[in-house]
């Protein structure tokens, strides 16, 4: 968190314009990092170069994605969002002028590339609370060996 009253973080930031303050609590605010494109509405639609618009990757296998840190997937997550949001800009505007949506594919291998970053979340989460649940039986059973309780007896409260 900072301590400079908002006006200052705003005035500075401004001046700088790459990144944003976002309100956290009373006086606790947080630095955002925003790109200076980020401002900018061609993001939402696609690069006019004829050369790129053939040429599309393949979706994120699970495998690959299971090696990335959890900051790695959250970046690749955020620029997965935007290409869906293009992409749909897209589709909208094909429809509105009556034509139809130019490789269709890609938004097939966004949306599976980001139900796949949902499935290697959810196994870490689920690896998470089975590595703590088995901690607590441990803990609990080890406990129980010794006659370890949790409980002060009337005896040994004198």
């Amino acid at each position: 968190g900072y301590s400079k009253p908002m006006s200052t973080l705003v005035l500075g930031l401004k001046s700088a314009m790459t990144s944003s303050v976002r309100v956290i609590g009373a006086g606790i605010y947080r630095a955002i990092s925003v790109s200076l494109s980020a401002s900018n509405l061609s993001e939402f639609f696609p690069n006019q170069d004829k050369e790129e618009q053939g040429k599309t990757g393949r979706p994120w296998r699970a495998s690959e994605l299971r090696a990335k840190s959890n900051e790695d997937l959250h970046r690749l997550w955020y620029i997965l969002l935007k290409e869906r949001n293009m992409l749909l800009t897209v589709k909208h505007e094909a429809r509105r002028q009556g034509e139809v949506m130019p490789s269709p594919e890609r938004m097939r291998k966004v949306r599976k590339s980001m139900a796949r970053i949902k499935v290697v979340l959810g196994e870490r989460e689920r690896a998470v609370k089975d590595i703590r649940k088995a901690e607590r039986q441990t803990v609990l059973s080890s406990g129980n060996e010794v006659g370890y309780s949790a409980r002060v007896t009337s005896d040994e409260r004198t």
